[in-house]
Order: structure tokens, then sequence, then C-alpha cells
């Protein structure tokens, strides 16, 4: 397989999606991937509240600055947008960060007028089934106590991902505007 595919791409340092991308060119050859539920894997580096949260800008803001460069990584038939939005940033995330960024700007109008306390929860209600398979997943292997617990990581995790998503386009802009100064002069 890895004769045919190739290994992983190395130009895609600090990219997080480097096996992604290997299994989507695997799957896209013919080729399927199995699970060995025996072997665990250990990642052997200190994990941290802000490391975690950084992890989560860093890969989202990569993600999405591939996605909006559109860049062709792929080696076969997969285009790069299709691993990009199959993977991460599919509609569901990125309806899920539209809602927590919603939750809070209502949260917040409650002190002006309670009636968006209203409109807060039916945000939150959606939030809630946007990811209902991963609640699922939670309450299954860990329990509702740390699930309701792990709710708030998840809201803060797709608060960090909005704000890489953020941070991606005004960078895509300004290297767009860099580029555009160049070509006019």
């Amino acid at each position: 397989v890895f004769n045919q595919i190739g290994m992983f791409d190395e130009t895609l340092k600090g990219a997080f999606c480097e096996d992604t991308i290997l299994g989507y060119n695997i799957i896209a050859n013919g080729y399927s991937i199995g699970i060995n539920k025996d072997i665990q894997v250990q990642h052997l580096h200190p994990y941290s509240f802000l490391g975690l949260l950084k992890n989560d800008f860093l890969k989202t803001k990569v993600w999405f600055s591939i996605l909006c460069e559109k860049r062709n990584i792929l080696k076969n038939t997969i285009s790069c947008d299709k691993a990009i939005l199959g993977y991460y940033l599919n509609s569901g995330n990125f309806l899920s960060i539209a809602s927590i960024y919603c939750i809070m700007l209502f949260s917040v109008l409650i002190l002006v007028r309670l009636e968006f306390l209203f409109i807060a929860i039916i945000f939150l209600i959606a939030f809630l089934i946007l990811n209902t398979n991963f609640y699922k997943l939670v309450i299954k292997e860990e329990g509702i106590s740390f699930a309701i617990l792990a709710t708030g990581l998840h809201i803060v995790s797709f608060l960090v991902a909005g704000i890489a998503v953020i941070s991606a386009i005004v960078e895509y802009i300004l290297k767009s505007i860099r580029i555009w100064k160049y070509l006019i002069i």
C-alpha cells in the first residue's frame, strides 16, 4: 500500500492532518483500514488544559487555512476539500461554532431583556442536537456525570475553534491583499 500511495506528506509539518490525508488516500485507492481494538497507543507528552486549547486552535487554523488556500495536497483521487470538510471542518462543526457564539451573544443580551433567555436556550438545544453522537459516545464510555463535565470543555473547544477560523480568514485576507498589491504594481 505504501509503495503505491506513499507515506505521510512531510511537507505538512505541524498541520495535524498527515494521518487523515494518508487514510483518505488509502481508501480512495480501494484499500480498507482495519481497527485492532487490542492495540493501545499512549502519547508520551504532557497534557494541560491550555495545551489542549492551543492544540485545538492550531489544528483548526491550519485545516481552515488549507481549505482557504485550496491547496491540492492529496496525491490521488480525493480532493483536499473533501478530506478537510469530511474530517474536521464539516457543516455540523461550523453550526456548533455558530450556536456557541449565539448562546454567548444572547446570554449577554439577557441583561437587557429577559426574553433573550429563550433564544439562548434554543441555541443550546441546537448545539446539543448537533453533537448528539459525541455525547452518546461519552455517556456510553464514561457515564452521564463525565458527559456533563465534558460539555463545558466541549463548548470551550468550539469557542477556540471559532477564534481559529476567524484568525485563518483574517490571515488569508491579509495574504490576498499583499499579493494583490504586487499584481497592481
